[in-house]
């Protein structure tokens, strides 16, 4: 067995030379990526350049025009990936959303027990307890009635994170999770992704809190013009970034959040 193998372990991930365009603009350009299992990895990059559609087509809810993915047991080759196949793959994920999703005419408790009964086929009782221990990990366990519409959104958020962990997914995805918040709400979603990463959870998040990448990430990778540029530690690439076009977005983001 190769030495990558062992590193990426059952819950692990793998991509191998991704590609997706869309009418003939290329997005994603021969992605080479790897999660290992426990590993927080943070996608970094200028807006448009395909951090979303990475996310989106490791889910296969967009389908790659080429590449294969590996999780934990289960890859799938692009092209002619079968509906069965889609559906073995997402079963090993949970995806988290710029936007919210929740079901708007359901309590907070009953946003995350729906999966577990319909998904998981657990017993209602069993679900409501285990909603009830997630509520309380995301610090929402005084929320568990409340509507979304009697929420914020950072509270809106932190269920729908909750929502994704319940399942007991082998891979988190997290798209932007903080870009549709106000500011002042920011703190309370982080942490609990933060709370994740202590316990192990594998994820693979985009984010423009470049400070939260350093903070909570193992490693960063730098995505432009539809291709890795560089990735390392985060004090790699934010104190010694090699890439000329990491160098420019470092500090236009900088610039931008001192001014």
């Amino acid at each position: 067995m190769a030495v990558q193998d062992v590193l990426i372990g059952k819950g692990g991930v793998r991509v191998e030379n991704l590609k997706k365009s869309f009418d003939g603009r290329v997005v994603l350009d021969g992605i080479d990526l790897q999660v290992h299992q426990g590993e927080v990895v943070a996608v970094i990059g200028p807006s448009g350049t395909g951090k979303s559609t990475l996310l989106r087509c490791i889910d296969l809810l967009e389908l790659p025009d080429e590449g294969s993915i590996t999780i934990g047991e289960v890859a799938v080759q692009a092209p002619g990936i079968s509906r069965r196949q889609q559906y073995q793959l997402r079963a090993q994920t949970a995806m988290v959303f710029q936007q919210y999703s929740l079901f708007a005419n359901k309590t907070a408790l009953q946003n995350i027990t729906e999966p577990l009964i319909r998904v998981k086929k657990m017993r209602k009782e069993d679900a409501r307890q285990k909603a009830r221990e997630v509520l309380k990990l995301v610090g929402l366990e005084d929320k568990e009635d409340a509507y979304p519409s009697h929420l914020s959104g950072g509270q809106q958020q932190r269920v729908g994170i909750g929502r994704a962990i319940a399942t007991g997914p082998k891979l988190m995805l997290l798209d932007e999770p903080t870009s549709s918040l106000d500011p002042e709400l920011v703190g309370g979603v982080l942490e609990v992704i933060r709370k994740l990463a202590a316990r192990h959870m594998t994820m693979l998040l985009t984010t423009h809190e470049m400070d939260f990448a350093r903070s909570v990430a193992d490693r960063v990778i730098f995505l432009a013009d539809g291709r890795i540029q560089e990735e390392g530690t985060p004090a790699e690439i934010f104190d010694h970034p090699q890439n000329p076009r990491l160098q420019s977005f470092l500090a236009s983001h900088f610039r931008r959040e001192l001014s």
